[in-house]
């Protein structure tokens, strides 16, 4: 079981699972199959991890490795190879057996950057990586233009990265970052530079995440789930059968990577990746649990009742052991800012009410939603101080609040007023 929380300020709802011990794979790899209860690989129990990879880095799809590494697609003349996939462990016991013949170098964890304002979020979530012991790879995607200094840095994207390499053990992977002019939409740029994921074949597998969220619990265990091109967890608050692009597990493959960068060529009309990839593999996805993988922070804002969608029964809600088992939390959460765009003030006038619980004539107050959506964005602040030395840059503040008030909501976006 996760981590008791046992009080709910802002430092404990955000980093709640800080002190809950990496996963032992030495220690798993002598068990039998019936005393695996690490909560680290709760997946292994349930059967959601049913495939291994055998841990060599061989069959390279490519031989254009610096190109690859720009991210840039060059090599798409070529006839893309099959993806190289993962052999199927049907046995308990065998997917125990194998956990220690791992070679983690094969996988990582993937962010890109195409500006400096969420370039301190990808510090964030590398920092969280790094804290609770991720056995993979961390790789992050920057432009090209962006020097990484061999002296003292000047700059501030300059530091953030010789921070991102030298505290938290990150690959920085110089990019092209592509514009589309004809699109009229940053969100294809970003889109596009994202997507680039699929083209990191250096590795067997890779995990993107947004980095507009917070890690809490270590989730190698993505990395070995059954073969498939992309696996994402349901978009639970739509109406419609959708998948979120918030968290990716991705197999890299020149074909995929071709299937993407010619749709995005020859799609005129712009879109956001999460349109992109429903597009192209709403039909085939390897679909995650989106209750450990996909918490939106709207969802502490709603009342008692409207959990359903999230819960997919009508069980009664339990805020703090929802809390206990989500790995990955995003905020999302129209029309709340981001939290590094929103100060004190802004916050408190959107914060959740405290819900009346019991018999009508005993009636309390349980404040433990408003107290986790709180930590939420009080924990994500004081995180950021510590890790990119700022709350949040007045200057960008002002400017991502005046653009968040003239934007409407994307199409996806839960609303919760």
């Amino acid at each position: 079981m996760p981590a008791k929380i046992q009080n709910l300020t802002p430092q404990n709802v955000y980093d709640s699972f800080h002190d809950v011990p990496p996963l032992d794979l030495d220690k798993l790899g002598t068990q039998s199959s019936s005393s695996a209860t690490s909560d680290h690989v709760t997946a292994i129990q349930t059967g959601i991890i049913e495939a291994l990879g055998n841990g060599k880095k061989e069959n390279k799809e490519t031989n254009h490795e610096s190109e690859v590494l720009a991210g840039k697609p060059t090599s798409l003349q070529q006839k893309p190879s099959q993806s190289t996939r993962l052999p199927v462990v049907t046995s308990p016991v065998e997917t125990l057996s194998k956990i220690n013949d791992i070679d983690w170098s094969v996988f990582a964890y993937v962010q890109y950057v195409t500006n400096s304002n969420y370039l301190c979020n990808s510090l964030m979530i590398f920092e969280a990586l790094h804290r609770i012991g991720t056995k993979a790879e961390r790789i992050m995607l920057y432009p090209q233009q962006w020097k990484v200094p061999k002296g003292k840095p000047e700059a501030e994207e300059e530091r953030f990265l010789l921070q991102a390499r030298d505290r938290y053990k990150v690959k920085l992977v110089p990019i092209q970052v592509v514009t589309y002019e004809d699109r009229g939409d940053e969100t294809w740029k970003d889109s596009y530079t994202k997507l680039l994921a699929f083209n990191q074949t250096q590795y067997k597998r890779v995990i993107s995440l947004d980095s507009d969220a917070i890690v809490k619990q270590n989730m190698d265990e993505l990395f070995l789930l059954p073969s498939a091109p992309v696996a994402m967890p349901r978009a639970y608050w739509l109406d419609q059968p959708f998948l979120s692009s918030q968290i990716l597990v991705i197999e890299p493959s020149l074909s995929e990577w071709s299937r993407i960068h010619n749709y995005m060529t020859k799609n005129t009309q712009g879109g956001f990746d999460m349109d992109i990839l429903n597009t192209l593999y709403k039909d085939h996805a390897l679909v995650l649990p989106h209750s450990r993988y996909d918490l939106l922070t709207a969802e502490f804002r709603k009342e008692p009742n409207e959990h359903e969608p999230y819960l997919g029964t009508k069980e009664k809600w339990n805020g703090s052991k929802v809390l206990e088992e989500a790995k990955f939390v995003h905020f999302s959460d129209w029309p709340v800012k981001k939290p590094w765009l929103m100060d004190e003030v802004e916050r408190k006038k959107k914060e959740p009410k405290c819900h009346a619980v019991g018999k009508e004539n005993e009636q309390k107050k349980d404040c433990t939603d408003r107290d986790i959506w709180v930590g939420f964005y009080e924990g994500y602040k004081i995180k950021r101080k510590e890790v990119c030395g700022r709350e949040y840059d007045i200057r960008r503040r002002s400017v991502g609040m005046m653009r968040r008030e003239e934007r409407k909501p994307a199409w996806f976006e839960p609303i919760i007023r």
